[in-house]
């Protein structure tokens, strides 16, 4: 028992001596506390990064989704007034009943209904 006593206590020393002969661990070492605040850093300046990319990717699609909604809404503009000027222009027709005076006339005035149309719509998109 003694022996297992004495090399036990041998080994002890040996791992002592053993790590006396090298430096300290990083963690430990002025060098490692800098080490673990630029790795900090690091993952401070990936988050921001990703954050202000996730932003970015949601600002283009708020506005791709706006540039979408505002088209969709001069489609609905732009069929509405041509249905205007085709029920305008029947209507111009039935009423004229074949007379060419009647229907120069609602010409003239089918004319002016469309141009006052498309300010409205060109008012309306600006």
């Amino acid at each position: 028992m003694g022996t297992d006593l004495t090399r036990w206590l041998e080994d002890q020393e040996g791992e002592g001596r053993q790590q006396e002969r090298y430096a300290a661990p990083p963690v430990l070492s002025r060098l490692g506390a800098l080490d673990r605040q630029k790795a900090g850093r690091h993952v401070i300046k990936m988050r921001n990064l990703e954050r202000m990319t996730q932003e970015a990717v949601a600002t283009e699609a708020s506005q791709a989704i706006q540039a979408l909604a505002r088209q969709e809404r001069q489609v609905r503009e732009a069929e509405s007034a041509k249905l205007h000027l085709e029920r305008q222009h029947r209507l111009s027709q039935a009423l004229a009943a074949g007379d060419p005076e009647l229907l120069a006339e609602f010409g003239v005035i089918d004319t002016e209904f469309f141009q006052h149309l498309r300010l409205d719509l060109r008012r309306q998109g600006a």
